[in-house]
C-alpha cells in the first residue's frame, strides 16, 4: 500500500492552497491525505488526530497575532514543516524591524 502525504491546511474561503494541492496531486490523488480546517483553534485541535507531515497556514486566519500562532504551531510540532501563505502586507507585518 502506498503511503500518503498527510497535509493539514488552515485557510479561509478562498481554498487556493487546497485547490493547488489537488491540482499538483491530480494524478496521484491517493498519495495525498488532505485535511482542511478553517480556524486556528480547529487547527491546533487537529494536530494530534491528523499527525500532519506538512502544515499550510493562511496568515489571515492567524489575526490579530499571526506571529503568536506561528510560534504556537512550531512549539506543538517542531519537526513538521510549516508553510505560511499571505499577501505582501501580511508578510511585511511579520518582517523584523
Amino acid at each position: 500500500m502506498k503511503q500518503k502525504l498527510r497535509v493539514l491546511v488552515a485557510e479561509g474561503n478562498s481554498r487556493e492552497a487546497t485547490s493547488a494541492l489537488l491540482v499538483l496531486f491530480s494524478k496521484e490523488r491517493d498519495g495525498l491525505e488532505l485535511t482542511e480546517v478553517s480556524g486556528v483553534s480547529t487547527l491546533m485541535a487537529s494536530l494530534e488526530v491528523v499527525r500532519p507531515e506538512v502544515i499550510l497556514l493562511e496568515l489571515a486566519l492567524a489575526e490579530p497575532h499571526p506571529l503568536y500562532v506561528v510560534r504556537r504551531l512550531n512549539r506543538a510540532e517542531p519537526t513538521v514543516p510549516l508553510i505560511v501563505i499571505g499577501d505582501a502586507a501580511q508578510r511585511k507585518a511579520l518582517a523584523p524591524g
